[in-house]
């Protein structure tokens, strides 16, 4: 029977193979350990997997080099059952090679070594083999941490195919400040999935280098909001007066997050030319954007504010009207009696004719504060209301 299923092994049906080596792997019989060893140079990946699996079963530790040569087989499936067969055969001989393979490019033979070398006692020594395991683990933070030695390790993780993977590691890499990961992050603002494009925009943020600007006003034109948001953030973090008229730009965007991102980068550049937009800004559509605008305009303290942001005391919106009265009192303390002040005393007598009793209100009392006689119309007698 045993003559019978050798004679099998050469066999051109693979189907027929196969379950020759199946055979003999269910035999366990050592004696034809060199038989399935000459078997594993197959043409046939199936024919080399059941080949592991059957050496693996046997646990012979003559099979133990020929299993590592197909550590390199181009097929995952190979790989993977040879792994899982040196295992078997429990030789920590293999230890080492089994360690240089963590970083194959299949996650499925990737979980198959590290449970192997756990299976084996390994503890990683160094940080790039942390890293390795890590990586291995889908730990791609973890593996960051261990510094300069994980980079191309995480680069490699974005060529793969699932996106979160991709996103895993633009992310992870962000958290290595060194200019070499600065090249494959500017690439993964190419990547065809927004989410890794916003996570790469943000990562080269935290790496800081000059070299991150020109890229990421780039993706400012990015056609999905949630990337152009991600660079106007990032850019505003950075916080580059050299790209003023960009952020100026950006207070034109379809998306008001992108809007109120570029109002707030405008608030850390300190330079004049900033309150000219900002002031325009208060009269965004929406009322985050008008209060963003007021927040930079209160942390940049330009008296040529304080004209523009008295009629927003009035704001339909009840956020804008605090963060209005905050940015006043940061301005100047003494608002009410400034002459820029005074300027916006027409707009507020036309306030108090509003159909809105919060506006003509707060129009009134505004009003009241910024002349020592007012001639504002009395209030309604609707009840008493405070800003809040």
């Amino acid at each position: 029977m045993n003559w019978l299923t050798l004679k099998r092994l050469s066999s051109k049906s693979v189907e027929t193979r196969v379950r020759a080596v199946q055979r003999l792997g269910e035999a366990m019989d050592a004696s034809w350990v060199e038989h399935l060893i000459v078997a594993l140079e197959d043409e046939d990946a199936e024919v080399r997997k059941a080949v592991c699996l059957a050496l693996g079963n046997i646990r012979d530790a003559l099979a133990v080099d020929p299993l590592l040569n197909l550590l390199h087989d181009p097929h995952a499936k190979v790989r993977y059952a040879a792994i899982r067969a040196l295992g078997r055969i429990g030789s920590r001989r293999a230890m080492d090679a089994l360690v240089w393979r963590l970083n194959d490019p299949d996650k499925s033979v990737r979980k198959a070594l590290l449970a192997t070398l756990c299976e084996l006692g390994w503890e990683p020594a160094g940080p790039y083999e942390r890293a390795l395991r890590a990586v291995a683990d889908g730990k791609l933070r973890e593996a960051a941490r261990q510094g300069e030695v994980a980079i191309d390790l995480l680069v490699a993780e974005l060529q793969d195919d699932l996106a979160f993977q991709r996103q895993a590691a633009a992310e992870a890499l962000g958290h290595i400040r060194n200019v070499h990961v600065i090249r494959p992050l500017i690439a993964a603002l190419r990547d065809p999935d927004p989410n890794v494009r916003v996570t790469a925009a943000h990562a080269l943020a935290n790496v800081g280098d000059e070299q991150v600007l020109d890229p990421l006003v780039k993706a400012t034109l990015d056609r999905d909001h949630r990337v152009r948001l991600a660079a106007a953030e990032s850019l505003g973090k950075l916080g580059h007066a050299g790209f003023l008229e960009q952020f100026v730009c950006l207070l034109g965007d379809r998306s008001w997050q992108v809007r109120s991102a570029a109002a707030e980068a405008l608030g850390r550049i300190e330079d004049g030319r900033v309150i000219a937009p900002l002031v325009s800004a208060l009269n965004d559509e929406d009322g985050d954007v008008r209060r963003t605008a007021a927040l930079a305009l209160g942390r940049l303290r330009d008296l040529r504010a304080i004209g523009p942001l008295v009629p927003l005391l009035a704001d339909a919106d009840m956020a804008v009207r605090l963060t209005v009265a905050s940015a006043l009192e940061q301005i100047d303390s003494d608002w009410p009696s400034s002459e820029t002040a005074q300027t916006a005393i027409p707009c507020l007598e036309a306030l108090v004719e509003n159909e809105d009793y919060w506006i003509r209100h707060t129009a009134a009392e505004t009003l009241n504060r910024i002349r020592p006689f007012s001639d504002a119309p009395p209030e309604s007698e609707e009840p008493s209301a405070n800003w809040g």
